[in-house]
């Protein structure tokens, strides 16, 4: 004969109740790391673009939309020995909607880099106009006196107030390439 089957019920909970709260646990977890990866990697793209030490030409166009060019007033120096070069480089300029400012011949003839000055409050206009003339950040500054006088003159402060332009680009030989190649 053989033993008589077990009929009782196990004491603690079944094996099955057990998992299930550890399941739901972990997939709490799952959903969370989940959230946290696709919010951190919004944030990571942006940071990636800041850090890169390469502007691509959509970057210069996004920095440069944030700028409206139809509110900003550009002088033009020339500040080599080619002829009309400041004339080219605003008419370039002016291509891409920026106001035309005095279009001059700097105090010196010298300049073999380009600088992209600006006045008080119009940081942020320079540097769109650089990325249009394809500068590197270096070559903005806030503007010295001498820039101020030749595309201002009577201005006797750097402030905005007593000038009509916003930036102010003395050219150098390295934008000779924008020079029209028209004579006479």
């Amino acid at each position: 004969r053989l033993p008589p089957l077990r009929t009782s019920v196990p004491s603690g909970p079944s094996r099955a109740r057990r998992l299930v709260p550890i399941l739901i646990g972990l997939g709490v977890v799952i959903a969370v790391i989940a959230v946290l990866l696709i919010v951190t990697g919004n944030n990571k793209s942006t940071t990636t673009v800041h850090k890169s030490s390469k502007v691509s030409t959509r970057s210069k166009h996004s920095r440069a939309a944030a700028v409206n060019p139809a509110t900003v007033t550009v002088a033009v120096l020339n500040g080599t020995t080619v002829t009309n070069l400041a004339h080219d480089v605003s008419g370039r300029l002016a291509v891409d909607g920026y106001k035309k400012g005095a279009i001059v011949t700097a105090a010196a003839q010298t300049q073999t880099s380009t600088v992209v000055a600006y006045l008080a409050g119009h940081l942020a206009d320079a540097r769109a106009v650089a990325a249009v003339l394809d500068l590197k950040s270096s070559a903005v500054k806030a503007v010295n006196q001498q820039a101020m006088g030749v595309a201002c003159p009577g201005a006797t402060t750097t402030a905005t107030s007593s000038c009509s332009a916003d930036v102010v680009v003395t050219v150098g030989s390295d934008l000779a390439g924008l020079a029209s190649t028209q004579t006479g």
